[in-house]
């Protein structure tokens, strides 16, 4: 008999909630009581928990869990976070699924863009098809446990570490900009310059380097 996998909101499938506690300990080690009472705020509105699930005949087993929360500030965005995959499983492309499915999903409840923050996972989204980009602010993330990553606040610095210049400044270079240059006329014009290269990862306050990224689930 084929198995079927499938992923469901955590809050829906309560009887899965025990097999998804011991899944996530096992990545990031917490007491029993103190995951399940996280676990049980996963409601109706985000964020909640997603399990995936392989089934076979009568049985079902729990494979994976991945997180959505509210990105605040930006339409129709969410972020993915506390994406693990059974150790016992891994190797067999059970990743790709979970986030194939978790982006169904959120494409499903109307999300057009998902972000992510990851401190050593950069190369498997990328191959996924995500794209590096500045941080955003989250609603509810559990960052701080499964990436060690600290929100950034609206009124922090620029996600480089550089102070962004006073809005008459950024009026000020604005208006140089697109003033038009006048070109000698012997000299071909310029050629525009290359693409800016991939945004550099964000170390936190306690040294650790982690990556955001994003992608159009549409």
């Amino acid at each position: 008999m084929a198995e079927v996998i499938e992923i469901h909101a955590l809050h829906r499938r309560v009887d899965l909630k025990q097999e998804c506690c011991e899944l996530m300990n096992s990545q990031w080690p917490r007491s029993n009581t103190a995951r399940l009472h996280s676990l049980d705020k996963s409601k109706d509105e985000l964020p909640y928990s997603m399990v995936m699930t392989e089934r076979c005949g009568e049985k079902e087993i729990v494979l994976g869990h991945s997180r959505l929360c509210k990105v605040i500030g930006i339409p129709h965005a969410v972020l993915v976070e506390s994406v693990v995959v059974d150790k016992k499983r891994r190797g067999e492309g059970l990743g790709r699924k979970l986030m194939d499915l978790t982006e169904e999903h959120a494409r499903n409840m109307g999300s057009h863009t998902m972000y992510l923050c990851t401190k050593d996972k950069q190369d498997f989204y990328q191959h996924l098809g995500y794209k590096y980009c500045d941080p955003v602010n989250t609603l509810a993330a559990q960052m701080l446990e499964t990436c060690d990553c600290p929100m950034i606040g609206c009124d922090d610095t620029s996600s480089q570490g550089k102070t962004s210049c006073s809005t008459k400044c950024a009026e000020s270079c604005n208006k140089e900009s697109k003033m038009p240059k006048e070109l000698p006329t012997n000299e071909s014009p310029v050629p525009p310059p290359p693409p800016p290269p991939p945004l550099p990862p964000l170390t936190t306050s306690q040294g650790v380097v982690v990556y955001w990224l994003k992608k159009s689930i549409l």
